[in-house]
């Protein structure tokens, strides 16, 4: 608990804005959702008014949907508002406390799978596992991040599932009540998150490789699990829920090729975040030559550290169980883009996998076979038992820095008496940090809402603005626009904007004039309706920021426009 507890002030980030903005009734073109639709983040009958409000860039894909289904989720939130609605202290506390149980439903199926004879062992077993999972620092960002409370829930009910299935298959009297009683808690999980799939993992494997009796027989117990699923999707999708043409979730169901793609070079990198805590949370920012490169190191991580568990996972059938189910745990979370919030359930299996070594590091066991293997082992359990604690309480503690880069643009944009009636025109941004300055200050009741605020081209990339007329601002960012992923949320075709193609936004079209090789818009006019000096028009950058200690540090800052004929090269924010 002390590792995330600098987390009850890392305030408000990203989601967790456009949830207050909800729950408060502020007057946004999201409207009046119901409450359950909390988790909802694009609809193709609203996405029109939001990329003209600059709520969406402006190369957004109007029948983009990012669509969720998480009601008991969404119902703590509701609590949280209707208690403590300008607590938010108090809202981080209450998923410290679901974090506290996720923590105690680890040591208890833990307890429960092991296979020690000894009660005393079998406790110290269990401990070790739950401390392992508890100090583990990618588990920090989950916990600070509000909107990310529906993955700790989920997780909770899924600990739940498992453990009535183990418990269940044990049993010779009774059985089939456990297993009803794990069916039924899935499907509940399911209501929490998507997230509860990464349960049904483990018990595939516990299926696969420690459960006894014939192979068919074993396969047949998770029949009522799928059936489940399948109802479970079915339901969704047909409610409208899910997600589409969004470059950062990829649904095997619709599309399977480009979700094997998605995995082949997601997998690897929170397989290294995993096993080696490596931070992906920057994942977002890279440019996606870096993806390949960094897949490819955590490819060979994966190798690497299955060559060293080979005599563990060969000789003990749970070992085994729980390498696999903490593998396949990563599946579902493969399917959107590298985050360390995403690692959370494969922290089961690997706590488990991880006593194994440590408990084996004592004893004449496998890890003692070679020396070698005997120095694996130790870095593992160093990096995950002493090294985890301290570096987690370090992520928390500098949570506040990192997340204040998107939340700082609302202190820092204008917010003088001429706003109300101006549009906020950043030259260089990015929607995050431009969208939520609105949306935090409209949830304030604040008066300086802009009248609308448009991205020209992305904050991450520098960019050369050449001054067509009075008009007319050419902007052609390095590398071209939706170079990285986060600049991909809104449109998963980024090939989908044509040469002369134009985009009408309120006051200004966008027109396409030159593409990169694969296809993405690469320079582009803004013909505005007005002169660009026009007072009701407030030109503003994103730049590095002057002196501070983040690599991503940034600051919002008038951006003093060109003259006719002048060209202007602007720096991006980057390390």
């Amino acid at each position: 608990m002390l590792v995330v507890a600098p987390t009850l002030s890392a305030g408000l980030a990203l989601d967790d804005v456009l949830m207050r903005v909800r729950l408060v009734g502020a007057d946004t073109p999201w409207g009046d959702p119901a409450w359950w639709e909390l988790y909802t983040f694009a609809r193709p009958e609203l996405n029109a008014e939001l990329r003209d409000a600059g709520l969406h860039p402006w190369w957004s894909d109007l029948g983009v949907k990012m669509r969720f289904f998480r009601p008991l989720s969404a119902a703590t939130h509701v609590l949280d508002y209707t208690l403590w609605p300008d607590r938010p202290g108090l809202h981080h506390g209450h998923s410290v406390l679901w974090y506290l149980l996720c923590v105690l439903a680890v040591r208890g199926v833990l307890r429960l799978a092991s296979g020690v004879a000894d009660e005393e062992v079998r406790e110290r077993r269990a401990n070790l596992g739950a401390l392992i999972f508890a100090i583990s620092a990618p588990h920090v960002t989950t916990v600070a991040w509000l909107a990310a409370r529906n993955t700790l829930i989920a997780f909770v009910l899924g600990c739940g599932v498992i453990a009535l299935h183990i418990h269940g298959r044990r049993q010779e009297r009774g059985r089939g009540w456990w297993l009803a009683g794990a069916v039924v808690l899935t499907a509940i999980g399911l209501l929490a998150s998507e997230a509860a799939l990464g349960a049904l993992a483990y018990v595939g494997a516990w299926q696969l490789c420690a459960d006894e009796g014939p192979l068919r027989r074993r396969l047949a117990a998770l029949v009522p699990y799928a059936g489940v699923v399948a109802v479970w999707r079915a339901l969704y999708v047909r409610a409208g829920f899910g997600a589409a043409n969004t470059g950062i979730y990829h649904d095997p169901s619709t599309d399977l090729p480009d979700f094997l793609r998605a995995v082949a070079t997601n997998l690897p990198a929170l397989f290294s975040c995993r096993w080696a805590l490596v931070p992906v949370d920057g994942w977002v920012f890279a440019p996606s030559a870096l993806h390949a490169a960094a897949a490819a190191l955590g490819a060979l991580l994966c190798l690497g550290l299955a060559a060293f568990a080979w005599p563990l996972l060969a000789g003990d059938r749970r070992a085994r169980a729980w390498a696999l189910g903490s593998t396949l745990a990563l599946l579902p979370f493969a399917a959107t883009m590298p985050m360390d919030r995403l690692v959370l359930f494969a922290g089961l299996g690997a706590a488990a996998v991880l006593v194994e070594v440590g408990t084996g590091l004592g004893d004449a066991g496998w890890v003692a076979e070679t020396p070698a293997r005997r120095r694996v082992g130790a870095a593992l359990v160093v990096v995950h038992l002493i090294f985890a604690g301290p570096f987690g309480l370090l992520r928390a503690l500098t949570l506040g820095p990192g997340m204040a880069m998107m939340r700082s643009g609302y202190a820092q944009a204008p917010r003088d008496e001429a706003v109300p009636e101006q549009t906020f025109v950043y030259v260089l941004g990015t929607f995050h940090r431009v969208h939520y300055t609105t949306l935090m200050r409209a949830a304030g009741g604040e008066a300086g809402v802009p009248r609308r605020a448009v991205v020209l081209s992305s904050m991450f990339q520098g960019a050369t603005m050449y001054r067509v007329d009075a008009d007319t601002l050419e902007v052609a960012p390095e590398g071209g626009f939706m170079a990285v992923d986060m600049d991909r949320i809104h449109r998963r075709d980024a090939a989908g904007l044509a040469v002369g193609d134009r985009v009408r936004l309120p006051e200004l079209e966008i027109e396409i004039l030159e593409r990169t090789d694969d296809g993405r818009p690469s320079r582009a006019a803004f013909h505005f309706d007005r002169p660009l000096e026009d007072p009701s028009l407030r030109w503003l950058i994103v730049a590095p920021e002057a002196a501070g200690p983040l690599p991503f540090g940034a600051e919002t800052q008038a951006f003093e426009l060109p003259a006719i004929g002048a060209t202007v090269v602007v720096e991006g924010v980057g390390p």
